[in-house]
């Protein structure tokens, strides 16, 4: 009788420290807010907790890519972080930040993602993400679209007799008086000196980009009413046939995710590929979902291009010394 007082006891208190503690690893995934306009940013917050033994834990993210699903796309991962949240029951955290956007509206499904904690799946919950279009003004009146308009047909000449050579004599006759005038105003004019050559210092091809960026910051198009679409669209214009250029794709006609996919492909810096991204994101909002930055995104995009074209030159030659003669 007493053995089994004693064993309900420690049963008793192992499920009371259990129901203190909780569980030892726990996956979580968090929205900044459920719905968003169209284009729109916000945050998405990852985590996962656990509870130190008495060895090192060993915690394996999910890998993240350019999309976390169809509709959806990652704009900036941000850096990896450990707090230690319980001291008494060792107990951390990890967390990280997302940044996320969509360019289609409707509702959609983030998947579940999985973290392998010391080689056991943990899984977080799905969300649901709300993309919205910009309201439309519905008190404005709605216009009809205009009927086509019909054009009378053409009014037909009667053929004449011989009008075929008329034809050809008149345009004989424009020939020599054109050729009579021709001659009347070149007779006197002395023939054109070869002008000499103005030898200018080569440029680089990064610096040749970098001054179609500068001679663009100057104009300061997005300062102007109706110019911040084809300021957005010359930027990434230039940013486009500097890649072509360089790295010999045809980024002219590719996606932004083409783009970047390939990019990763020719062993591009990843820090200067993050750099690309901001820009071509930045325009595809201006130029898709309308979005209108503030002047210092503007600005930023700019010196952004810039420092994408510096980290990005072309390889300098190598010098190769040259050969000496055997002597004999």
């Amino acid at each position: 009788m007493r053995r089994c007082i004693y064993t309900l006891l420690l049963v008793f208190l192992h499920t009371l420290l259990g129901a203190q503690t909780g569980p030892r690893v726990e996956a979580n995934a968090a929205l900044q807010r459920n719905t968003i306009r169209i284009g729109e940013q916000i945050q998405l917050r990852l985590s996962v907790r656990y509870r130190e033994g008495s060895q090192k834990t060993t915690v394996t993210w999910p890998a993240l890519k350019d999309t976390l699903c169809r509709g959806i796309e990652i704009i900036k991962t941000d850096s990896l972080h450990t707090d230690l949240r319980d001291r008494t029951s060792v107990l951390y955290e990890q967390w990280r930040n997302v940044t996320i956007t969509s360019f289609e509206e409707g509702q959609w499904i983030i998947p579940a993602m999985t973290f392998m904690v010391d080689n056991k799946p943990f899984a977080t919950p799905p969300l649901i993400l709300t993309v919205t279009t910009v309201a439309v003004d519905t008190t404005q009146d709605i216009k009809d679209i205009k009927d086509i308009l019909e054009t009378p047909p053409p009014i037909l000449k009667e053929k004449k007799e011989n009008s075929m050579w008329w034809w050809i004599a008149g345009g004989a006759l424009v020939i020599i008086a054109s050729g009579i005038i021709l001659w009347l105003i070149n007779r006197k004019k002395p023939a054109p000196q070869p002008k000499p050559e103005m030898i200018t210092p080569g440029l680089e091809p990064h610096e040749r980009v970098l001054q179609e960026l500068i001679a663009l910051g100057q104009r300061k198009m997005w300062e102007e009413k109706g110019e911040l679409k084809n300021y957005h669209t010359r930027l990434t214009e230039i940013l486009r046939s500097w890649v072509a250029e360089r790295y010999r794709m045809g980024a002219l006609e590719m996606t932004t995710g083409e783009i970047l996919q390939h990019l990763r492909y020719k062993y591009a810096d990843e820090t200067a590929i993050l750099l690309l991204r901001d820009v071509l994101l930045m325009a595809d909002t201006v130029k898709f979902a309308k979005n209108i930055p503030v002047p210092e995104d503007n600005v930023r995009s700019l010196n952004t291009a810039m420092e994408f074209v510096r980290k990005t030159p072309f390889p300098a030659p190598q010098f190769v010394p040259p050969q000496t003669p055997p002597q004999p």
